[in-house]
């Protein structure tokens, strides 16, 4: 066989190897929103939303040419703004409900709130500021003796997604009642 031939049979052979690299570079682009970076099948898949970036090496193989390791290295999913919003609307009620700490409302506070710095299986960041540190201090635990209403901010973010909240809570002290007042109490009632 010519040195000609031989050449541009190795050179096909190299061309399949690059094709297939590009194969997996696409695949690997394409397939997003799993939890795992290599699939059952073999795929290559982009880590989902705040997983960060991740790599992995591949084994390119080409019948009759041989084999190659391949450091792939894949951004995570970056979300669209559509995707941010449903995903906020899932998270704000489970944000109230960390945030209420058992609480019945933000008009009826009567013991600590909890300030979540996240929020599992959420991709955002939070943030918490109180505009009076008289009623809560910057864990939300309760200092206040006295009703008193304040305003907290919330900040949530991930990314280019800013979202900012203000809380108008109002902390209503446990009534604590005397025997006296239960007596009396119970006598109106008789």
């Amino acid at each position: 066989m010519s040195d000609k031939k031989r050449k541009n049979g190795m050179l096909t052979k190299e061309w399949k190897l690059f094709f297939l690299i590009i194969l997996l570079s696409l695949i690997a682009y394409l397939k997003s929103g799993e939890d795992s970076l290599v699939g059952m099948d073999g795929s290559i898949v982009r880590p989902n939303y705040s997983n960060g970036d991740e790599s992995v090496y591949v084994t390119a193989k080409v019948e009759g040419v041989g084999e190659e390791d391949i450091f792939v290295s894949l951004k995570e999913k970056e979300l669209t703004v559509e995707e941010y919003e449903e995903i906020y609307t899932r998270f704000y009620p489970d944000l109230i409900v960390l945030f209420l700490n058992g609480n019945e409302s933000l008009k009826n506070i009567h013991d600590d709130l909890h300030f979540p710095k996240e929020v599992e299986g959420y991709p955002f960041e939070i943030e918490w500021t109180c505009s009076d540190g008289a009623i809560f201090d910057e864990n939300g635990r309760l200092k206040a003796e006295t009703n008193g209403k304040t305003e907290i901010l919330c900040s949530i973010c991930h990314e280019d997604f800013i979202r900012e909240i203000v809380f108008e809570v109002t902390y209503v002290p446990k009534t604590k009642l005397s025997s006296e007042d239960i007596f009396n109490d119970l006598s109106d009632n008789i």
